[in-house]
């Protein structure tokens, strides 16, 4: 009994399966294979959490760029009715001149 308090303390009670036989030659195969299993799946768990963080970060880069161009646009619409507005003002000019 003394192999299955050491697996449960070394995996932790919930890595363990429901069909363990705790014999002497099994057990250290049993810890090899369900720590790798563990450390494989705690490996995994680090790249998911490092990939959502990436794909916060692009999508608030993504939500920054679309703000910015929708700001271009409004301000290029500006720009364009002043660029008409300096013509109707020149065209004036001339027209109070003569």
């Amino acid at each position: 009994m003394l192999i299955a308090f050491l697996i449960v303390y070394i995996l932790g009670p919930d890595d363990l399966g429901t069909n363990i036989v705790f014999l002497p030659g099994s057990a250290c195969i049993l810890v090899v294979v369900k720590s790798s299993h563990f450390q494989e799946n705690l490996m995994l768990k680090e790249q998911i959490e490092a990939l959502i963080k990436e794909k916060n970060s692009f999508k608030n880069a993504f939500r920054i760029q679309h703000e910015r161009f929708a700001d271009y646009e409004v301000k290029n619409q500006e720009l364009q009715h002043l660029k008409q507005l300096v013509s109707q003002y020149q065209e004036q000019i001339r027209t109070l001149e003569v």
